[in-house]
C-alpha cells in the first residue's frame, strides 16, 4: 500500500469513527443523519442511564410523601432540604422525559425520511408522476430530522456538562477575590 493509499484509509476510517460527533448539516443526506443519530442515540441512552427515571420517580414518590406528612412543616431546616431536593428530583425527571422525547422525535423523524426517501426512487425508477410533491415533503422531512438531531446535542451537551461540573460543590455559590499586592499602580488599576 502507498503512502497516498494509506492516508486516504485513515482519513476514510477518521470520517466513519467521527460522523456521529460532528453537527448535522442541512446537506446530510438520510444515510449520514442516520450515523450521526446512532451516536446521539448513544449519548441519549448513557444519559438515561445516568439519570435513571425509575429511581427518580420512586425518589420523588417518597419525597412527596413527606411533603404530605402534616407535621412536615414543623421542622422548618428538614422542610427547606426536602422541599429543595424534592424540586431537584422534579427538574432531573422532567429532563430524562425531554431527553426520551426528543430522542424518539429524531428516530421517528429519521424513519419518516427514509420512507419519503425510499417512495421517490420508486417513483423516479417506475416514471410515476403521483408523487410530484414528494420533493416538498422529502425536505421538510429532511430539515425536521436535523432540527430534531440538533436539539438532541444541545440538550445532550448541556446535560454532560453539568455533569462534569457536578461534583459535590459545584452547586455551591463562589466568590473570586483580585488583590494588587505588588507591582504599583499598573496592578493596583488592574485589580479595580
Amino acid at each position: 500500500m502507498t503512502s497516498g493509499a494509506s492516508d486516504a484509509a485513515t482519513s476514510s476510517s477518521e470520517t466513519a469513527q467521527n460522523i456521529g460527533d460532528e453537527m448535522p448539516s442541512y446537506e446530510d443526506s438520510p444515510n449520514v443523519l442516520r450515523k450521526r443519530f446512532q451516536s446521539l442515540r448513544k449519548r441519549a441512552d448513557s444519559a438515561m442511564d445516568i439519570l435513571n427515571k425509575t429511581k427518580l420517580e420512586k425518589s420523588r414518590e417518597l419525597l412527596e410523601t413527606k411533603q404530605n406528612d402534616p407535621e412536615f412543616w414543623s421542622n422548618q431546616t428538614e422542610a427547606k432540604r426536602v422541599t429543595k431536593e424534592l424540586s431537584f428530583v422534579q427538574s432531573q425527571l422532567r429532563r430524562a422525559e425531554l431527553v426520551e422525547a426528543t430522542r424518539d422525535d429524531v428516530e421517528l423523524s429519521l424513519e419518516m425520511l427514509e420512507e419519503e426517501q425510499q417512495q421517490q426512487q420508486d417513483a423516479d425508477n417506475g416514471g410515476n408522476d403521483e408523487n410530484k410533491g414528494g420533493n416538498e415533503d422529502y425536505e421538510l422531512l429532511r430539515t425536521e430530522a436535523i432540527r430534531s438531531s440538533i436539539k438532541l446535542n444541545e440538550m445532550l451537551s448541556e446535560f454532560e456538562t453539568e455533569k462534569m461540573l457536578g461534583g459535590k460543590y459545584d452547586k455551591l455559590g463562589s466568590e473570586l477575590f483580585i488583590y494588587a499586592g505588588a507591582g504599583g499602580t499598573d496592578a493596583q488599576d488592574w485589580a479595580e
